[in-house]
């Protein structure tokens, strides 16, 4: 328990990083470029992708069957990663704000970006595991 505790702990903190990081750089290539945040909606696309990718990818391999994999990869640094409760906050700020429209497309883009990005990164795991075992 500790071992998994610990694994989800450390994916967490480097997850989280990588997040501030990425959100600090996408923001500012789309500086003013409108109200969007534009640096969560990156972060949780790209989790999303990474996290479809990375369970499809371990589908009948050792990392499936090793239980630190998936606390250190897919529950810490990409639950870290990903900012769901970050993109919920500012799509109220949005509301709040009166930027109905930009709420509206940052909800709407954000889901259909994600389930597309997991869908995605599914895909792709599927397709280079069946490819690369025999």
């Amino acid at each position: 328990m500790t071992s998994h505790l610990l694994a989800v702990f450390i994916g967490g903190g480097l997850g989280a990083c990588s997040r501030f990081l990425m959100t600090l750089v996408v923001t500012d290539l789309f500086a003013g470029k409108g109200s969007l945040p534009f640096g969560t909606m990156f972060c949780n696309v790209t989790g999303s992708f990474l996290i479809g990718l990375a369970a499809a990818f371990a589908v009948g391999s050792s990392f499936e069957q090793h239980p630190l994999f998936r606390h250190l990869i897919l529950i810490g640094f990409l639950g870290g990663y990903t900012t769901f409760s970050s993109f919920s906050l500012e799509t109220m700020t949005l509301l709040q704000s009166g930027k109905t429209v930009a709420a509206t497309l940052n909800a709407v883009g954000s889901m259909t970006l994600c389930l597309v990005g997991v869908t995605l990164g599914s895909l792709l795991g599927n397709f280079v595991r069946t490819h690369t075992t025999g």
